[in-house]
């Protein structure tokens, strides 16, 4: 075990020491089904990574996604749900600021090499104190959806426009693709919420669009500029993802039903995977297939549970904040293993935000609309 881990391990485990003290105070219990499923998912990781290839770290990572777990069902149950909201979109802007900081006075540090399929170095991308640029790129998006949907007090006209544009910068400078485009469809969701109409009248558009560009060709001249190579096979392989998902998938078929415990991928695919000019991963960048890999199909069922609730609740258009951060968390689970990855990250945290706010502002839309119906029937009465 190395230090970083031994440290890391520290404050984790002091974090969840004060979780349980105020989990136990205040007699806390699970608000909702999906609250008691991803419980019962972060035991059953937590018993099963002794039985893990990746030994103390796994253990370590589940112990510290148990740790994530308690203290986001203690957060929404101390503290209101428009503070602890706030409080998500402050340290997500804190995280991006600090990026553009170290940008400035250490670039070096800030910036992160990617390589084309020959091994040579291509160019630079922005990852700021993130682990990688995508990190980054998942964390402004983010803030930048917040920025325009969060209201509350501290954040004046002028002051909100320059952290929008620093925050949009750092998204650019990052290159993350798929971040801007969970972006941009999240925050179209959120604005267009029960606006059923003006869904199906943009999702034709795309497709006449779509269609248009395929029919034409136009798209050899169009999607070679959206890479970062210049080359379409970039595109289509998703950077590469595809030949991981092979080797997950075989890996997958092996021990299909419990998985090879949490975080196992830190292991097993520096062992099974390696490209012609050396370069490995450790997670399958993937959120199912990582998922699998670690749990199993029967290991899984509380998540798919969760995820089965929180997709209806986006096609029928509840909870619209929570619905809209939930998309962040499909988008980006598309092509990286996101909330679910070796390690808990800032996209497992947001994971459990849209878990625990989920019921919590479908109350208050129910709520809300009873009240409006009151109100409209008392207006018809009176006016008779």
């Amino acid at each position: 075990m190395d230090l970083q881990l031994i440290i890391k391990a520290f404050v984790w485990l002091f974090c969840g020491a004060i979780s349980l003290f105020f989990a136990m105070r205040i007699n806390l219990r699970p608000m909702s089904l999906p609250q008691w499923m991803i419980l019962i998912y972060a035991v059953l990781i937590l018993i099963q990574s002794p039985t893990s290839p990746a030994g103390s770290y796994s253990i370590m990572a589940s112990l510290v996604f148990c740790i994530f777990v308690l203290t986001s069902i203690v957060v929404f149950r101390l503290f209101d749900y428009q503070q602890a909201t706030n409080a998500f979109l402050w340290a997500s802007l804190g995280i991006c600021i600090l990026s553009l900081i170290f940008y400035v006075a250490i670039p070096s540090i800030a910036l992160q090499e990617y390589w084309n399929d020959m091994g040579y170095i291509e160019g630079v991308r922005f990852k700021g104190i993130g682990s990688n640029a995508n990190a980054i790129g998942q964390v402004s998006a983010l803030s930048l959806f917040l920025l325009l949907v969060v209201k509350g007090p501290g954040q004046p006209g002028r002051i909100k426009y320059v952290l929008f544009a620093a925050i949009l910068a750092v998204l650019l400078l990052s290159q993350s693709r798929t971040s801007l485009f969970a972006f941009i469809l999240a925050t179209s969701y959120y604005f267009l919420h029960r606006r059923y109409a003006s869904i199906v009248y943009l999702l034709f558009v795309g497709l006449t669009l779509a269609t248009t560009i395929w029919a034409t060709e136009i798209y050899l001249k169009i999607l070679p500029s959206l890479t970062r190579s210049g080359g379409l096979e970039e595109l289509f392989t998703f950077t590469g993802r595809t030949m991981i998902w092979e080797v997950v998938t075989e890996l997958i078929a092996e021990k299909p039903w419990l998985g090879y415990g949490y975080a196992a991928s830190k292991q097993l695919l520096p062992l099974h995977f390696e490209t012609s000019w050396g370069w490995t991963t450790v997670n399958s960048h993937q959120f199912i297939l990582q998922l699998l890999l670690s749990s199993g199909v029967i290991g899984s069922l509380p998540v798919f549970i969760i995820l089965a609730i929180q997709v209806y609740f986006l096609v029928t258009f509840k909870s619209k904040l929570s619905s809209s951060l939930f998309i962040f968390v499909l988008i980006t689970g598309a092509l990286e293993s996101g909330a679910i990855g070796p390690i808990p990250n800032y996209l497992t945290l947001l994971w459990l935000v849209t878990i625990s706010t989920l019921f919590i502002e479908y109350e208050r839309e129910k709520n809300s609309t009873e009240h409006d119906a009151r109100c409209s029937h008392t207006t018809i009465l009176q006016g008779n």
